[in-house]
């Protein structure tokens, strides 16, 4: 009878257990079944000769354990080899086969991938031939850069300047590290080169002539592109005030961006002299009818005075109030001054001179009469008179003269008056004014005296006798 040897190979998976494989021997005498399970543990670990990595480099998967078994490489759903140059950050994972393909275990490595990213700038991008430019880049923090152009390597490191006659194209060229297997990244730059054109400014001044304290604003044209500036302080802008005080000449002066010659341009600011002119009156005090002179001095242009007199430095008044003159100095039709002077006017006095008084006919009756004279006549300036009478302090009446003495109508009764008299002028302005108190008196009462002398004889004829009669008006 033949005997069955049962062998027991051990198979791992991913569970950690495994089922035991039946080897059979036949022998003749009997038939023997040896069946066993035993527990195996899968184990590998996963590793890489490097985990960090510059971009384009490349690195060996590695592991341990797996005894027995075999390991392939994956990332994701994709199968890889030992050597891997991920260009970004990637996991790897061993996957541990022992036997049966569907009983596994795995372990994850991450490769970390330093990209190399280089960003170059020119500044400025666009120059005059035989300007300069500066080359500078952000990025490739943890490596080199080397610049280069048509003409071969410039040199390596950043705020590179360069002079290119004609546009070029320059390359940065970023290494992360010196080893062979790891490429450079690259990006370029061009610097357009053009040639230098005419230097052209035209400076102005709005208006070019001004009086001392004003202002005119300086303008330029032209310069293109380029940067202007002023002298005399005037600073670097366009339409710039100014106020200088004496005539001043600017240079706008053009300096064309990226380089070349300068050009300038002048405008002359006029500043007309400072305008001067002092009024005076001649004399400033005087009494109504009187005239003053009016002048001025420090007027070097033409003199106009108010109040409708004209031109002229010299002007002689005679106002009949105090009065304000300005005298206006023109130099020009925006350079001019002014200057005022006062001349007061005293009016003149006024008297009452006398006052003739014809008295009422009878007592009680309304036919007195008045004369009023005054001590001088009306002057310049003054044009009438009005006599206003009042008795106990109420208004009996008022008449207007034009000479220097009014008669009343004799419609007065005896009383006591108050006379004004008052000068005006013709715009009815007073200038003088008078006043004075009388008394129309009652007629005196008629009085009489008897003188007589007797005859001598009788029957003589030689006596007289003599009425003498006193006071009362009118004839007897």
């Amino acid at each position: 009878m033949k005997n069955k040897l049962l062998f027991l190979l051990i198979g791992m998976h991913i569970c950690g257990t495994s089922d035991a494989f039946s080897i059979s021997k036949e022998e003749d005498s009997e038939k023997k079944n040896v069946s066993a399970k035993s527990t195996f543990a899968c184990s590998v670990t996963a590793g890489a000769s490097s985990t960090t990595i510059n971009e384009n480099q490349t690195t060996e998967l590695t592991y341990t354990g797996c005894d027995g078994g075999t390991v392939n490489w994956t990332s994701g759903s994709t199968s890889v080899g030992t050597f891997v140059s991920p260009i970004t950050t990637t996991t790897y994972t061993a996957n541990c086969n022992i036997f049966s393909p569907t009983e596994f275990c795995t372990s994850d490595v991450t490769i970390t991938v330093i990209p190399c990213i280089v960003t170059p700038s020119a500044s400025p991008s666009s120059i005059f031939n035989g300007s300069s430019s500066i080359l500078s880049y952000t990025g490739c923090e943890t490596g080199t850069v080397t610049w280069e152009s048509g003409a071969g390597d410039l040199g390596t490191g950043n705020s590179f300047s360069v002079t290119p006659s004609t546009t070029t194209t320059y390359t940065a060229r970023c290494k992360l590290d010196n080893t062979s297997d790891n490429p450079p990244c690259t990006a370029t730059v061009m610097i357009t080169v053009s040639a230098i054109p005419p230097c052209a400014i035209s400076a102005s001044a709005s208006p070019t002539n001004i009086n001392s304290g004003q202002s005119s604003t300086l303008s330029y044209s032209g310069c293109s592109g380029g940067s202007v500036t002023w002298n005399n302080g005037a600073g670097s802008e366009n339409n710039v005030s100014v106020s200088p005080t004496n005539t001043t000449t600017y240079t706008a002066t053009c300096s064309p961006s990226g380089g070349g010659t300068t050009c300038t341009s002048d405008v002359t600011v006029n500043v007309a002299a400072a305008c001067q002119i002092t009024a005076f009156a001649n004399p400033n005090v005087i009494s109504l009818g009187q005239s003053s002179t009016l002048g001025t001095s420090g007027c070097t242009g033409t003199v106009s005075w108010d109040n409708g007199l004209g031109t002229g430095s010299l002007k002689t008044v005679s106002p009949i109030t105090g009065t304000t003159y300005t005298a206006t100095c023109t130099l020009s039709s925006t350079n001019y001054c002014m200057s005022s002077t006062s001349v007061t006017v005293n009016p003149i006095p006024l008297l009452i001179s006398n006052v003739n008084i014809k008295t009422p006919v009878c007592i009680g009756s309304k036919s007195g009469g008045l004369e009023v004279f005054l001590d001088r006549p009306r002057v310049a300036g003054e044009a009438y008179s009005t006599l206003v009478i009042i008795r106990d302090n109420k208004f009996v009446a008022e008449y207007s003269f034009l000479g220097s003495s009014v008669k009343t109508p004799d419609i007065f009764e005896a009383g006591s008056y108050y006379l004004i008299v008052k000068n005006f002028t013709a715009g009815g302005a007073p200038t003088a004014l008078a006043d004075k108190s009388v008394d129309l008196l009652n007629p005196i009462g008629v009085s009489f005296s008897l003188n007589k002398t007797d005859v001598k004889c009788y029957s003589g004829n030689d006596g007289t006798i003599q009425i003498a009669a006193q006071g009362g008006t009118g004839n007897y």
